[in-house]
């Protein structure tokens, strides 16, 4: 395999009225496991956020609690399913 030249990878501005929400999930060597999240505007000022610590689990246990996250602030109207 040949090596992959380095990409820049940075924040595109969205169009007005859009928002773009960051996600994430991981636990310690404790297995303590955290989840947050942020949603941005269009400027990438940033909107709402949260975060929460879901007990003992393991790193994929607590990727599965950040989705059940979305899926909570699809719920709420924070974010639209169709993102």
């Amino acid at each position: 395999m040949r090596p992959q030249p380095d990409q820049s990878v940075g924040w595109c501005p969205l169009a007005k009225g859009w928002v773009k929400l960051n996600i994430g999930g991981a636990a310690g060597s404790n297995r303590i496991a955290k989840v947050g999240g942020v949603l941005r505007d269009s400027v990438s000022s940033w909107t709402k956020g949260y975060n929460q610590c879901v007990g003992r689990c393991s790193v994929q246990q607590s990727e599965v609690w950040m989705l059940f996250e979305v899926r909570l602030a699809c719920d709420c109207g924070l974010i639209s399913e169709s993102c």
